[in-house]
């Protein structure tokens, strides 16, 4: 399994509340909240990564939360 420490909204930090399911087609959902310096502002985000193949690879992680500067 492949660690994620980096996504397109900058460095994981301090992961907390982690959530994973594994569904019966084999993918993987991740959830977890962390501080995401995307700017210089730092903010508690929210955010979401899918794996199609049981986590082999992600898609792109998506950041679900209602900051200002979330994408």
């Amino acid at each position: 399994m492949k660690k994620i420490e980096e996504t397109e909204q900058g460095k994981i930090s301090n992961p907390l509340n982690v959530e994973i399911v594994l569904d019966e087609t084999n993918r993987l959902f991740i959830a977890w909240q962390d501080k995401v310096q995307a700017t210089t502002l730092e903010n508690e985000d929210i955010l979401s990564a899918v794996s199609l193949g049981g986590g082999k690879s992600f898609e792109s992680t998506t950041n679900v939360s209602n900051n200002e500067d979330a994408d």
